[in-house]
């Protein structure tokens, strides 16, 4: 997978960033669409609603008031629990993300994708731009072919499909190389990017170690097995 003159720590350490790509395209096949997340934040509100609103209810009291569930927790807790994730889903529904300001759903392309989860194509596109970073002290020109084509590599590797026939150029990561190396529009998700870009940077810099760390232990033997092999 990885030229095999490349130092060992190096390889292992693409290996680990690698899987952490994977991960994040396995939990991209389970984001909902705008309209599926609004319905079942919806529905999440409205039940816990109802529990919020009868859990005094004399009948539901009488039943459920000495079970082994009450006993561990009582309902002043469990029912300040409740209002606190109403809260938190009303505020999800109104979250720009989701919805204009008029209260519309966006209804722009792709998934229901909250700051947090950058998509694992500009994940990679910052992972390489920090490996440039490194070993060639200066940023990469976001327009370069070059740099554009190890973004292909690693997506590839990753499990990614290809972007672009051989031999076509490979624009569609341009956009991406350039908020890696100059930040989005969008200060929320810069938060987020710069702890990815601090992470692949503390990997580089300790040469695979802080990766051990996160890892599991099945996997750092499966990436030690390719690396001495």
């Amino acid at each position: 997978m990885i030229v095999r003159a490349a130092p060992k720590w190096f390889t292992f350490a693409i290996e680990g960033l690698l899987w952490g790509v994977v991960h994040r395209r396995e939990v991209e096949t389970e984001l909902p669409s705008r309209e599926d997340l609004r319905g079942l934040l919806q529905k999440l509100r409205d039940a816990a609603a109802l529990v919020e609103r009868e859990l005094y209810s004399p009948g539901v009291r009488d039943f459920t008031g000495w079970s082994a569930f009450h006993a561990s927790v009582s309902d002043k807790d469990f029912r300040d629990v409740l209002g606190s994730y109403i809260a938190r889903i009303e505020t999800a529904l109104r979250s720009p993300d989701l919805v204009a300001e008029s209260g519309a759903l966006n209804r722009g392309r792709g998934l229901a994708r909250a700051p947090m989860r950058p998509t694992p194509e500009m994940v990679v596109a910052l992972m390489v731009v920090e490996m440039w970073r490194h070993f060639r002290k200066a940023d990469p020109p976001p327009n370069g072919a070059e740099i554009a084509k190890i973004a292909e590599k690693f997506w590839v590797l990753a499990g990614g499909g290809a972007s672009a026939k051989e031999g076509e150029p490979l624009g569609i990561w341009r956009r991406r190389l350039k908020q890696a190396i100059k930040g989005t529009v969008n200060p929320r998700v810069n938060e987020v990017l710069e702890v990815i870009r601090a992470k692949t940077q503390e990997c580089l810099e300790t040469e695979g170690r802080s990766l051990r760390a996160h890892l599991p232990v099945e996997l750092q033997e499966k990436i030690e097995a390719f690396v001495t092999d």
